[in-house]
């Protein structure tokens, strides 16, 4: 019975080890300015001059503001008319332990052909980010399959994984006091 508590608490630390070399492959304590991946800058197509906001349609209007979702934690995804936004991705459970708790980034949009496109300009902790862009990519691609005034599903790039995102309600504007406006 010993053998096998300790077999399996080896087996348990070998996978705690790996996992935590696999998360600090990506970081570098203070890397050379050579090895260190940028965040690219985003496709010229993704940035309207500064100050001018994007030529909205109905969809573009119906889609600016502030969205949630629960993939892998919960996602709040902020859209604005000059092709701004911010995500910000609370991560639950080991992913929260081992690698952050919460990620912030700053990205670029455009909605087009009914293909809703997100580039990552940059974000905190920027350690994290840049692992992240250099694992998954730093832009996404999803079909806009509904958009409501309350929910917004895209379909991500694999043609199988589904995002439900639902509105945030702005909040109710109350007078000092607490009384109603």
């Amino acid at each position: 019975m010993q053998r096998l508590l300790t077999l399996t608490v080896g087996m348990s630390l070998i996978a705690f080890g790996a996992a935590a070399m696999w998360l600090a492959a990506g970081r570098v304590a203070t890397p050379p300015p050579s090895t260190e991946a940028p965040v690219p800058d985003p496709p010229a197509a993704l940035a309207p001059p500064p100050g001018e906001p994007l030529d909205l349609t109905d969809d573009h209007r119906r889609i600016l503001g502030t969205w949630q979702d629960n993939y892998q934690g919960r996602r709040t995804m902020t859209l604005r008319d000059d092709g701004t936004a911010t995500m910000v991705c609370e991560l639950e459970g080991l992913n929260a332990r081992l690698f952050t708790p919460v990620l912030n980034f700053n990205l670029r949009w455009q909605l087009a052909d009914g293909v809703m496109t997100r580039v990552i300009v940059d974000g905190e902790p920027a350690d994290k980010v840049r692992f992240v862009v250099n694992l998954m990519g730093d832009r996404a691609d999803e079909k806009l399959l509904v958009l409501t005034d309350t929910e917004l599903h895209l379909l991500d790039a694999d043609g199988k994984t589904e995002y439900r995102w639902t509105r945030v309600p702005k909040p109710f504007p109350f007078a000092p006091g607490g009384h109603v406006r």
